[in-house]
């Protein structure tokens, strides 16, 4: 009997426990939704300039920021191979493959570097002449939210079909822009009746190299190039490369808090088509001298970190 009671004393104390539990779950979510509610959700701001929006964010950021951080990485795809003579190897296409697997499978990868940053530091480097930048196209993203529409009793609302009626609108204060230093030039629209055309679509119009180069920074330093292939060394040997910035999708990609009218985070992507001479050594020494081209890019993310304040 004693068992009994004391089995059916830890029985009602775990239900009372649940149902405390269950008030606590309900009454969160209810204190989640009337916050929400209150919060003001401002309008997309008309000027997305840099110099308008992305400066003043970026200045209240790093005066306000707890912790600034900063990643390097360099990525490399789309590997094509041109041989120099034209009895090379028909495999010559596959140490494209091989020559990007082994750029990528160095570890640390070659680029790539992380460290925390000051407040001055991170003003140098965020900035990227943000009065003077000329993305050729900025586009803006909001977080959407679609609701239920409900009358004025509460009851779900339904159209002429019976289907749920629903309205899509921003559910909060962060704004992501694109600053792309690109474009693409816009499709006609697709005619059924029309035959596939050959013709070549026309090309992405892209910023020009100084404009890359003056938001992006300098080019790194050629000797420190050939140094990050180092671990190479026994498969190729870079004579000589270029780089250019046609057909490339480099953009500055920011996240602002309207709210609080300063920077969340933004990453510098700088794309690039490059064209390296090289000479296969050891397993690659078959190939002789041969031309590679790839896609590198180049992505530098910044965190900005904030002391979190009680409403």
């Amino acid at each position: 009997m004693k068992t009994l009671k004391t089995c059916v004393s830890v029985l009602l104390s775990a239900a009372a426990l649940c149902g405390l539990g269950g008030c606590r779950i309900m009454a969160d979510v209810r204190e989640n939704a009337e916050r929400l509610a209150r919060i003001e959700i401002l309008d997309t701001p008309a000027d997305l300039s840099p110099g308008a929006l992305y400066a003043a964010a970026l200045e209240n950021g790093v005066n306000t920021a707890a912790k600034i951080e900063e990643s390097v990485s360099l990525s490399v795809s789309d590997p094509a191979v041109t041989p120099a003579k034209e009895d090379a190897p028909a495999l010559l296409g596959e140490a494209a493959k091989q020559l990007a697997s082994l750029i990528m499978g160095q570890d640390p990868k070659p680029g790539a570097s992380s460290r925390e940053l000051t407040a001055e530091e991170a003003r140098g480097c965020l900035l990227f002449a943000a009065v003077n930048a000329k993305p050729l196209d900025t586009v803006p993203e909001r977080d959407m939210l679609v609701e239920n529409v409900t009358d004025e009793h509460g009851n779900q609302r339904q159209d002429e079909e019976g289907n749920a009626v629903t309205e899509t609108r921003v559910s909060d204060n962060l704004l992501r822009i694109s600053y792309r230093f690109y474009i693409d030039p816009e499709q006609p629209e697709a005619d059924e009746n029309a035959q596939e055309s050959d013709e070549a679509k026309p090309p992405r119009e892209c910023a020009d190299r100084e404009e890359i180069l003056r938001v992006f920074g300098p080019e790194r330093d050629p000797e420190a190039v050939y140094a990050g292939f180092e671990a190479l060394k026994d498969y190729l040997q870079i004579r000589d490369y270029t780089l250019e910035y046609t057909d490339t999708d480099s953009s500055v990609n920011a996240e602002i808090d309207l709210a609080e009218n300063r920077l969340n985070s933004a990453s510098f992507h700088r794309d690039m088509l490059v064209t390296a001479e090289v000479t296969g050594l050891g397993a690659l020494a078959a190939y002789g001298d041969f031309t590679v081209t790839f896609r590198l890019s180049e992505d530098t993310n910044y965190t900005l970190h904030y002391e979190e304040t009680a409403e």
